[in-house]
């Protein structure tokens, strides 16, 4: 209750912010006062001047001294505090030092002796039975353009109409009318004033709001909000001046891209709020060893420095060795990526994409923690850009080319089916194989592009193939877990092949065994879809990855092809032929067929089907060839189909 009470009278607590809304406001309306002021009591200096000046050119009687007086003294001193407030105002807003003390006693001084005034000229105007509007519009002129706490407006206005009733009533009894006309007045005047002050401290709340929004905002365009650090944006810009001071020591000038690998293990341990935690202290960190202005982070667990090329490995080690400290449970590396920068003017946003890249390639070799940007990294930069930027050129321009890799029956000796391989026949770069535009693809999630037009190659060269030798060799196609999650691959299968009027025994899915991982209820679900249409689904690659049983366990697949890493050593290594022997027996009690990958010679061949292996594959039967090359061995006799 009492809390409700400060609010009404306006004795609660204001902040800071809000006191100086009020006195910034007071202080604006204060200039239009003023000026109105000023303009009014010059006029009526004048107006005396100018009857002093009549009374002195005739034989009219001068007016009493003390009338003079008066009235100058009046007008002279409301006209003066106009000045005043106009040239404390003046300089307030223009931003020159004032005292502010002063200011709140110059706006009580004038904002009384605009009542007073009122009142002196609205008693003498009631006394010569004129109209009281001097006072009214006075009271209502101060109480309603200068904003008052209500308890203060009351009093005011309490003050200024019962002091200017007691005044006309004790010269002549008032009328029951005017009585009522001035209680009306003061309470229709004290309503207003209080409504003023609520509706500005409505608004000077909104504007602190406001103000505190626009300040957030303004510290996340340069700043993290995490760690409080400097931003990508802030570093992108600002850190040509670091630059030019490394290099004016005679010193090369290097970005370092910071990453904490296995961070991930950390946040899945501890929870995302610890993790969170670790990323400040780190950072906290990285600032006691850095100049702030040098540092950034660039994203999630990476981060910037840009420091001297030749303390660049030395700032890593040390900050590695600090992170480990921080994280004694669980193992954090810190690799890092440097990019010497060449021009003070260089693109920085480049600069630091160069650094990334530098850092990844320390993520590929197990031993190294910090790698510098070299030519090679560049060359590979800038092919993997032409592979994104030209992938539809490619596509509508028909440079990707579908290579057919033949696959044996091992028992027979005969081709029972074809791989469909991509390649890229680019105007440019020449063929590139997979290795050096798949990998691209996947990265980039630009995969899908690829395999839609190698699933429509493969139709149609199927449809073509009718009437020929071909006609009843099945393709497999290659699927890669990104294209399960860019689109609906059993849809667009069903599509293709229906345009084409290909036949879903003439088709294979290979599936990767890496792609198995992740979403593993919703890639199940697609391949039942699979299945159901008719389609055979092959296991490629088995034994590359880290999971390989759990994959027979938890999946349903026709056929298994066994990598091409078993066959390495083949004859020099007495324990591959009965790994291979083992897991062609397995899948034969799991009901699978069996195809081995990478059979490069006859003693390879023999063995695989001398154990039962069902299908070979390898350049001992042929490399991958275009299909009109592959019909063309097949006319020679070269293979049997």
């Amino acid at each position: 209750m009492l809390e409700k009470i400060k609010k009404w009278t306006g004795l609660e607590k204001r902040n800071p912010y809000i006191n100086e809304y009020f006195e910034r406001s007071n202080l604006r309306a204060s200039i239009y006062m003023a000026i109105i002021v000023v303009v009014l009591e010059g006029w009526m200096l004048k107006e005396l001047t100018d009857i002093v000046l009549k009374y002195h050119s005739t034989v009219e009687k001068m007016r009493d001294p003390y009338w003079l007086f008066t009235h100058y003294g009046r007008y002279g001193w409301l006209f003066l505090m106009g000045v005043i407030i106009l040239i404390y105002t003046g300089f307030y807003f223009s931003g020159k030092k004032v005292n502010r003390v002063l200011g709140h006693v110059l706006i009580w001084v004038f904002a009384l002796s605009c009542i007073l005034f009122g009142i002196y000229v609205g008693y003498h105007d009631y006394e010569d039975g004129e109209q009281i509007l001097t006072f009214l519009t006075m009271t209502t002129f101060t109480l309603c353009l200068l904003v008052w706490r209500p308890i203060i407006s009351f009093s005011i206005s309490a003050l200024s109409f019962g002091g200017f009733y007691y005044l006309i009533n004790h010269h002549l009894e008032v009328s029951r009318a005017t009585r009522f006309n001035l209680l009306t007045m003061w309470i229709g005047t004290l309503t207003v004033a209080v409504s003023i002050y609520f509706q500005r401290y409505i608004e000077a709340k909104k504007d602190e709001n406001l103000e505190i929004v626009n300040k957030h905002l303004r510290y996340i365009s340069d700043y993290d909000e995490l760690t409080g650090l400097h931003n990508l944006r802030y570093f992108t810009i600002h850190i040509h001046k670091k630059i030019k001071e490394i290099n004016a020591e005679g010193k090369e000038a290097a970005v370092l891209y910071l990453d904490i690998e296995n961070f991930k293990s950390y946040n899945d341990r501890y929870g995302f709020g610890e993790g969170d935690v670790l990323l400040k202290k780190f950072a906290t960190i990285i600032k006691e060893k850095m100049d702030e202005e040098s540092v950034a982070r660039f994203s999630d667990d990476h981060f910037l420095i840009m420091t001297e090329f030749d303390e660049g490995k030395k700032i890593t080690e040390e900050l590695s060795k600090a992170l480990r400290e921080l994280s004694p449970n669980v193992r954090l590396e810190l690799k890092a990526g440097a990019y010497v920068i060449d021009k003070e003017d260089e693109d920085i946003s480049r600069a630091c994409d160069y650094a990334r890249v530098a850092c990844n390639e320390t993520k590929r070799r197990f031993d190294v923690s910090f790698f510098v940007f070299d030519e090679k990294l560049g060359n590979d930069m800038k092919r993997k850009q032409y592979i994104i930027n030209n992938i539809d050129k490619a596509i509508e321009n028909e440079h990707i080319k579908v290579y057919y890799q033949p696959i044996m029956d091992s028992r027979l000796g005969i081709m029972c089916g074809m791989e469909a391989l991509a390649r890229w026949d680019d105007p440019d770069l020449g063929l590139l194989p997979p290795y050096q535009f798949i990998p691209v693809l996947e990265e980039y999630h630009e995969i899908g592009k690829l395999d839609k037009e190698i699933m429509r190659q493969v139709c149609r060269d199927i449809a073509e193939s009718k009437g020929t030798a071909l006609e009843r060799v099945p393709v497999s196609i290659n699927f890669s877990r990104i294209d399960f999650d860019l689109y609906d691959v059993p849809a667009v299968l069903l599509e293709t092949a229906k345009r084409y009027n290909v036949n879903c025994d003439m088709l294979h899915v290979e599936i990767t065994e890496s792609a198995l991982n992740g979403d593993m209820e919703g890639l199940k679900a697609t391949m039942d879809v699979i299945r159901r249409e008719g389609y055979t689904q092959w296991l490629d690659d088995f034994g590359s990855g880290y999971s390989s049983l759990n994959v027979l366990k938890d999946y349903k697949f026709d056929v298994l092809k066994i990598d091409m890493v078993f066959l390495k050593g083949f004859d020099t290594n007495p324990e591959t032929k009965t790994v291979i022997e083992s897991i062609v027996n397995l899948a034969k009690t799991l009901n699978m067929k069996t195809l081995t990958e990478g059979v490069e010679t006859k003693e390879m061949y023999e063995f695989l089907k001398s154990i039962g292996c069902d299908m070979c594959q390898g350049y001992y039967f042929g490399k991958p060839e275009t299909h009109q090359r592959i019909f063309e061995r097949i006319q020679k006799k070269e293979i049997d189909v």
